[in-house]
């Protein structure tokens, strides 16, 4: 009896194992042969094998992964289709915003952004086998080789009069275009990236002086203020790298005055004193004071000028103001605020 249920129970296992599954190498349209490992890029035809014979009730897809690890089939074979072919091209993602909605992958030391895809073999409701698969198509991220600021400094105004030019060089790979970025904010705090902005995209000529190097000019940069490169192709766009101006300032003469100005200045989002709080909105100075007392506010200027004088009025508008340094004095009944803030 022990004879006849071992032979039984080795009968079973030929049967068990004819369940289909994709050949662990794929074929690229000019005849090389890759495996999972391959990183895809736009315009390359990967063809997938069943392992062995004509699958039935089969069929085959290929699909991203969200942000939240499920998987958005694109597109699907036909049923018993052997092989599946397959075309690395922005059509795939039809409906789809690969930078919002796909899941992303990136390596140390690698500028390049890879989006996790899968190809999975079914039959009936059931996927019975997967293929892991990363296309390289979006565009790497723009990497700053070279950036540079020249320009008059008005020291008396307190920045670049006529406004400096910028000078940019950076690489990408896979760009079709890109936008120069600045990032635009109420912050009065104007040596530390902005939380909150807005962003401005500006249109410059790109001049590409070799394989992948760019660059380009912009005439209407300052001090203290932020930028970023954006590479686009027609998979969508990728940030770069940020360019903090004050730290490619290599006049001494200058650096020397911003560094006076960060150690003075009060330059902060916001000052809270007991009841009176201090903020920028929209290039306007607002007080709030929680106790209604009378409150006189004026506005100094570097030289000690008065400028504005506001009473009781609790909005400042900052905007017919040259750029520069001011002082700022809250009176109430109780007490005098002061506070250096930047004009920017």
């Amino acid at each position: 009896m022990k004879h006849i249920l071992l032979v039984f129970f080795v009968g079973l296992i030929p049967i068990n194992s004819q369940a289909q599954r994709i050949a662990s190498t794929f074929l690229l349209q000019d005849g090389t042969t890759v495996d999972s490992s391959h990183r895809f890029v736009d315009g390359e035809m990967p063809t997938f094998y069943l392992e062995s014979g004509q699958g039935e009730n089969i069929f085959w897809s290929f699909s991203f992964y969200d942000k939240s690890d499920e998987k958005n089939i694109c597109i699907k074979s036909k049923t018993d289709v052997n092989p599946f072919t397959l075309k690395i091209e922005p059509s795939l993602f039809s409906g789809f915003d690969i930078v919002s909605d796909c899941q992303k992958i990136e390596y140390p030391n690698d500028s390049s952004v890879y989006i996790r895809c899968s190809v999975d073999l079914h039959q009936g409701n059931v996927i019975i086998d997967s293929v892991p698969l990363v296309l390289n198509v979006l565009p790497s991220h723009p990497k700053i080789k070279e950036a540079s600021i020249v320009g008059n400094f008005d020291f008396e105004g307190g920045g670049y009069n006529p406004l400096a030019e910028l000078t940019v060089l950076f690489s990408a790979e896979r760009m079709n275009e890109c936008r120069f970025v600045s990032y635009v904010s109420d912050s009065l705090n104007v040596f530390q990236f902005p939380e909150n902005s807005t962003r401005i995209s500006y249109n410059v000529d790109i001049n590409e002086k070799s394989k992948n190097q760019y660059e380009f000019k912009y005439e209407y940069a300052d001090w203290g203020e932020f930028y970023t490169v954006v590479s686009y192709n027609e998979y969508g766009g990728i940030h770069g790298d940020t360019i903090f101006t004050n730290s490619i300032i290599d006049d001494a003469e200058i650096i020397h005055y911003l560094e006076t100005i960060h150690n003075q200045s009060t330059a902060i989002n916001e000052v809270q004193d007991d009841d009176i709080r201090i903020f920028f909105k929209n290039n306007n100075l607002i007080i709030e004071d929680s106790s209604n007392t009378q409150i006189l506010s004026e506005i100094y200027s570097a030289n000690g000028t008065l400028v504005n004088r506001s009473f009781p009025s609790k909005t400042i508008d900052f905007s017919n103001l040259c750029r520069g340094i001011y002082v700022v004095k809250i009176k109430s009944n109780k007490r005098t605020i002061t506070k250096k803030i930047i004009k920017k």
